[in-house]
Formats: structure tokens, C-alpha cells, sequence
């Protein structure tokens, strides 16, 4: 189960889709999901769990092939503590909001890829 929890495998990903020759800077996105996100313990609780915009859940849309798999890791990567990702953003523009720092690589994310299956298994029921 610990490959799910601040796995590496989106940090791996999205380093490559950033190194890639069209790559194109998307972390506006994250602009967006910074205000709701809990900063520590005391937000939680003066919200009762739920975060600061009390957003429960977060529906991220897109036509097929138009980037969720690349969102999603770049989510995962910018909140995740599974890597130091600092200068992977750095050179984003996500690095002009004020509170880059204070967000950058301190929630835990778990990371379920379904588009792929273990190499031991055949259909999804049988994982």
C-alpha cells in the first residue's frame, strides 16, 4: 500500500512531462486549489476537518487526452511530500503566489493511477 501514499512514480512523471519540448506551464491551476487547502492543524479544526474554502471534494474536468494525468501528478507533486520538487517550481509560475512556500511539499497525497494495472493481474476485480 505504500507505493499509493507520497509515491514517487508522479514525481518521475510530471519531471518528465516538464522536461519535454511542448511542455506547457499549467501550475495556474494550483492558484486555484491553494486557498482551499488546509495550511496545518488549527485550519482543520476551525473548520471542522473540511478545508478553508469548504470545498469537500474537487471535481478537475478535461476532454480525453487533453492533460488529467498530467494535472493530476502535477497536484500530487506540488502538495505531495514524497520528493523535494522546490526546483522542478521554481521556474513556474506558480512560484509567484505568495504562498508557494507554504504549501509546497508538506500534505500527504495518495496517488491511485487507473489507468494502468500491477503486472500480476489481468482485470481490475482480480487487484
Amino acid at each position: 500500500m505504500g507505493i499509493y501514499l507520497n509515491s514517487r512514480k508522479p514525481f518521475q512523471n510530471y519531471q518528465e512531462a516538464v522536461k519535454a519540448r511542448c511542455f506547457v506551464d499549467k501550475t495556474f491551476l494550483l492558484n486555484e486549489l491553494i486557498p482551499i487547502v488546509p495550511g496545518d492543524q488549527k485550519d482543520l479544526l476551525q473548520n471542522k476537518g473540511e478545508p478553508a474554502g469548504s470545498n469537500k471534494y474537487i471535481c478537475i474536468t478535461r476532454p480525453r487526452r487533453f492533460g488529467k494525468t498530467i494535472m493530476a501528478n502535477m497536484i500530487a507533486v506540488y502538495f505531495g511530500k514524497g520528493c523535494d520538487s522546490r526546483g522542478m517550481f521554481a521556474e513556474l509560475g506558480i512560484s509567484a503566489n505568495e504562498q508557494f512556500e507554504a504549501h509546497l511539499n508538506r500534505h500527504n497525497v495518495i496517488s491511485i493511477p487507473f489507468n494502468e494495472m500491477p503486472r500480476d493481474c489481468r482485470t481490475y476485480r482480480q487487484h
